[in-house]
């Protein structure tokens, strides 16, 4: 009788365990935060020990040169957008700021968009990474499911997993 019982509490503590690991997974899935942890680069022969990380509304960029791959195009973008429309020119020192990525996200933290991300998919959001003017900045999109950021830019797509 006792050995019933004993059989019984460990049916009950094993299935309450597993409810609430898969209560906790969802949870993860569901959320439209980039979960905290650290995200290699993958395929990318330039920078191949690239990564990001990230902690609670915090996203930094490690061992990339997001200027190097980004910056010239986005210069160019720029002048475009300036030559339709002059009323859209920065001063120099804006310019040089906001064109910096990495001084937003390699060398300091960046604080991510959650607020005014777009959910795209059952498992999947996307945010628009912009130090300043729309011109200048990443889109960050977020694979919750799979635990991957992907910065979808016309430019240079780049792939990180957790």
């Amino acid at each position: 009788m006792k050995k019933r019982k004993v059989v019984k509490y460990i049916a009950i503590i094993s299935i309450a365990l597993i409810i609430l690991m898969i209560s906790f997974m969802f949870r993860d899935v569901t959320s439209e935060k980039i979960a905290e942890g650290r995200y290699k680069i993958e395929n990318f022969g330039l920078y191949p020990d690239a990564y990001i990380t990230v902690k609670e509304d915090k996203i930094q960029f490690h061992n990339i040169d997001l200027n190097a791959i980004y910056q010239e195009q986005q210069l160019q973008d720029y002048s475009r957008v300036v030559e339709i429309n002059s009323q859209n020119k920065l001063e120099n020192d804006k310019l040089e700021e906001f064109s910096n990525l990495n001084k937003a996200m390699v060398e300091n933290e960046y604080t991510m968009p959650y607020g005014e991300g777009d959910k795209t998919g059952t498992f999947s959001y996307l945010y628009f990474a912009y130090p300043g003017r729309n011109v200048f900045g990443l889109v960050i999109e977020y694979d919750a499911l799979h635990k991957t950021i992907k910065i979808n830019n016309e430019i240079q797509v780049l792939m990180f997993r957790r």
